[in-house]
């Protein structure tokens, strides 16, 4: 068993090394949390809320119509049965999961980023191109398009999470400073 002082020296040491090591990757302050700590993560799951932007395409032509029509719908229900990709390690469920808000910045006729708000396990792929039809609505069917299987996601990024994550580290806690 370590100290607590062993602990944050070996930790500082190793942000250390991986930053020296690493150009494309920088690790901040980093702490060993308790189990009942992690436990937190879970917790709520309903209750939390995730951004992404995800980089789609449309088979038919996107116009400011159709955007405006998807971002008006907000914020709304949607009803997810298991997608078919995770459907061999997952329960087959109907799940209602809520879209917060979501808004469409078009690039060109075919493709467009979409922003979207969610519920914490929300499959936002399914979402955009409705998992032939297992998804309802999805954002096809909330554009007008009367065929869901026109939309694909090319890029998914997830800009953040509406969780107090991690818990602050003893320093920070001292110091009065848990930002």
């Amino acid at each position: 068993m370590y100290s607590a002082e062993t602990r944050e020296k070996a930790l500082k040491k190793l942000k250390e090394k991986i930053n020296a090591e690493n150009k494309d990757v920088k690790v901040g302050d980093m702490a060993v949390v308790s189990q009942k700590e992690t436990q937190f993560l879970n917790v709520g799951q309903e209750e939390k809320k995730k951004i992404y932007t995800a980089l789609c395409y449309s088979h038919q032509k996107v116009t400011e119509a159709m955007a405006r029509k998807l971002e008006a719908a907000m914020p709304i229900e949607i009803n997810q049965l298991t997608p078919i990709r995770v459907l061999f390690r997952r329960p087959l469920l109907d799940r209602p999961r809520t879209i917060h808000a979501a808004k469409i910045q078009i690039l060109d006729d075919h493709y467009f980023y979409l922003n979207v708000e969610t519920q914490a396990g929300t499959y936002v792929k399914e979402f955009v191109h409705s998992d032939f039809g297992r998804t309802r609505p999805s954002v096809a069917t909330l554009m007008g398009f009367e065929l869901t299987d026109g939309m694909s996601i090319l890029e998914l990024d997830v800009e953040g999470v509406d969780l107090e994550w991690p818990p602050p580290c003893k320093k920070e806690r001292e110091n009065g400073n848990e930002n």
